[in-house]
């Protein structure tokens, strides 16, 4: 799991997968996440929304940077 900028183990094996529809075949398996995780993440999100540059930005800084991700 990408958590914090890195990746990181998740917090239990528990893993499940995704179906192509038109061949019913295993497309790809990834880790379930956990209660675990997510509260990792969102402490993750919450401190980088709280200290990174995106609270200090200006609307067009955003708007510029926002763009090059084609948002």
């Amino acid at each position: 799991m990408f958590i914090g900028g890195e990746w990181v183990d998740p917090s239990s094996s528990s893993r499940f997968d995704v179906i192509n529809s038109a061949t019913e075949d295993v497309f790809a398996t990834f880790a379930e996440a956990q209660a675990d995780d997510v509260e990792r993440a969102v402490t993750a999100a919450r401190k980088a929304f709280d200290k990174g540059p995106w609270p200090r930005m200006t609307h067009n800084e955003r708007a510029r940077l926002s763009a090059c991700f084609g948002r």
